[in-house]
């Protein structure tokens, strides 16, 4: 039988696998968030929902352009940062070179 912990220095380390952390997780949100709704829809019903669905269109649309800058500006930040890494050791590796000197592994 396979073991679902992994085993770190004969120690039981008590980290899930990924792929089984991500369905656990999955799981249970998907769960709450049904369990929200159907309260929700339990508690209004469907005709005094429609009355506000102009407005609710609007909050989305803006929320969903705030959605958008944000996720465009983390990118750009990582990107940029990816970049003056990739220069740094770009440089640190030519200074080796020129001196000579042995990479670090």
């Amino acid at each position: 039988m396979r073991k679902i912990f992994h085993n770190t220095n004969d120690l039981c380390s008590p980290y899930l696998p990924a792929w089984l952390s991500f369905l656990i997780v999955s799981a249970v949100t998907t769960a709450v968030t049904l369990c929200g709704l159907y309260f929700v829809r339990r508690r209004y019903p469907a005709e005094l929902l429609k009355e506000n669905h102009e407005v609710a269109a609007s909050i989305f649309n803006a929320f969903g352009l705030l959605y958008g800058v944000v996720v465009a500006f983390v990118v750009f930040v990582a990107w940029s940062r990816y970049d003056d890494a990739t220069k740094n050791l770009q440089r640190r590796l030519l200074h080796r070179a020129r001196f000579g000197l042995k990479s670090c592994q």
